[in-house]
């Protein structure tokens, strides 16, 4: 372990030359934990280093933390791309990272987990594992996976939910049939009855509700009142008529 640490570090020296401040600080914070056995977050300082300027070094010592924390297929990735970065350098450092890298890939690869997750279609899909989608490129192909126990759920609209907890472990090849899944079928809403007012009339209505179902016009009181308010205006102006000795018929 320490021979290969020393490793990463030397190639290391040559690749942090004129680095950026900010990835330089996070890659010294990802080897002082890494060193005090904080593997969360010196991968954490490692990987952000790597976002802000990759490096073959901080990927190399990406993939160490990472394989550490048994994450066999994020180690074996990180190597990869320091392969892959490595080979763009022509000078001694450049190869010996390359070969290392190359190394670490392939010592990774016979621990590697293989998942592959045959799928029958339906429309809207989508397959989640531990809530992160799995693309729908990596449906029905055996794909490099880290060793863990996770859930895995498959969604679409209008159907129901399917999920089935998954344990996969080193060096194993996993296949998972992903069902078709349930049509759910809607239920329109039952339409409540018109609101009754009050004294058995509906609402809004002046009709009284009646038990044949047909409503029956009460009289109009509006009618005899302007009738009698009439008479009695006609009765005083003939009062008045008369008090004048005028006839009134």
């Amino acid at each position: 372990m320490l021979a290969r640490t020393l490793t990463i570090a030397l190639v290391l020296a040559a690749s942090v030359a004129a680095a950026d401040p900010a990835a330089e600080k996070l890659f010294e914070d990802g080897r002082t934990a890494l060193e005090a056995n904080q593997l969360d977050a010196a991968c954490d300082a490692f990987r952000r280093s790597e976002a802000l300027e990759p490096r073959v070094g901080t990927l190399l010592n990406l993939g160490d933390c990472e394989a550490r924390r048994n994450h066999v297929a994020t180690a074996w990735e990180a190597f990869i791309e320091a392969k892959t970065l490595a080979e763009h350098a022509h000078d001694k450092d450049g190869v010996r990272a390359y070969k290392l890298a190359d190394r670490r890939a392939h010592e990774l690869s016979a621990r590697m987990p293989y998942l592959l997750l045959a799928v029958t279609r339906t429309d809207g899909l989508e397959l989640q594992r531990d809530g992160a989608t799995v693309p729908e490129a990596a449906w029905d192909h055996e794909v490099p996976v880290d060793p863990k126990t996770f859930d895995l759920t498959a969604r679409a609209p209008h159907h129901e939910s399917w999920t089935q907890h998954v344990t996969i472990v080193e060096g194993q090849h996993l296949r998972i049939e992903v069902p078709v899944l349930v049509e759910t079928h809607e239920v329109a809403p039952l339409h409540d009855p018109p609101a009754m007012g009050g004294s058995g009339t509906a609402a809004g209505s002046g009709a009284p509700v009646v038990s044949d179902g047909r409503s029956r016009a009460r009289p109009s009181p509006t009618r005899g009142a302007s009738t009698t308010t009439s008479a009695r205006a006609s009765s005083r102006a003939c009062r008045r008529i008369t008090t004048g000795s005028t006839a009134c018929e």
